[in-house]
């Protein structure tokens, strides 16, 4: 049985949703929308879209990834939010992760059971980042 997983990424420019397959380790299916400052308006769109063009629902996931920071703290918040609200609807086991944390290292904390709940599900604020962005 295939475990799937549903990444989502609002923290940069690039709103990105993807599809990963952690049997065989890898990303299956990917949506990305360069719609600056709007990732509130498309990401549910993209999602049904992903789902839809995969033939699947919520109910064949296996769990949810969401990046919850460096990067655009409204961005990060749209992610947890909608991540908050799948989960509450459907619920999965949710990893957060960094901006910048790779496939495996997703994988790794899937593996190992380091959830969150969709409850402690926050964004990360880093005011040094922020700062330097600005510069």
């Amino acid at each position: 049985m295939n475990e799937i997983l549903l990444y989502l990424n609002a923290v940069n420019e690039t709103l990105v949703v993807s599809l990963i397959d952690a049997n065989a380790k890898k990303v299956i299916a990917e949506k990305t929308c360069d719609d600056k400052r709007k990732h509130d308006a498309n990401l549910n769109r993209l999602v049904s879209e992903i789902l839809a063009e995969n033939a699947l629902t919520f109910s064949d996931l296996t769990g949810y990834a969401v990046v919850i920071g460096d990067g655009s703290w409204t961005g990060s918040r749209v992610g947890t939010t909608a991540i908050k609200a799948y989960a509450l609807a459907c619920p999965k086991p949710i990893v957060a992760v960094m901006n910048d944390e790779p496939l495996e290292t997703i994988l790794e904390k899937f593996i190992k059971k380091d959830f969150v709940s969709a409850e402690e599900l926050m964004p990360h604020y880093n005011a040094e980042f922020i700062t330097n962005k600005k510069n």
